[in-house]
């Protein structure tokens, strides 16, 4: 099954932004570009991560670095919350096998 791709041309006329934004991005190591007939695309699974990049990048003024170090973080924060989420389960199992000897 192939994916479903949006063309970077669309994306950058609905959002208002430059094809070097997301030239940038993709240089950056944020963004994965599709060439099929010489056209550029985007997947739809990039989509939200990329819709929050140019937020970050027209709203907020962040440059290309600085949305890479917010997007680094912010998995580091996801993936504490996965291994928190997995200690308290551990934990829930020993305390229920303590109060029930």
């Amino acid at each position: 099954m192939q994916n479903e791709l949006i063309t970077v041309e669309a994306y950058c006329t609905y959002h208002h932004a430059e094809p070097e934004f997301i030239d940038a991005l993709e240089r950056g190591g944020l963004l994965t570009i599709t060439i099929l007939d010489n056209n550029r695309f985007i997947d739809y699974d990039q989509l939200q991560q990329l819709e929050s990049y140019t937020r970050l990048y027209y709203d907020m003024e962040i440059n290309i670095p600085g949305i890479d170090a917010i997007n680094n973080l912010l998995d580091k924060v996801r993936q504490m919350q996965y291994e928190i989420e997995s200690l308290k389960n551990q934990l829930a199992v020993y305390q229920s096998t303590s109060s029930s000897l």
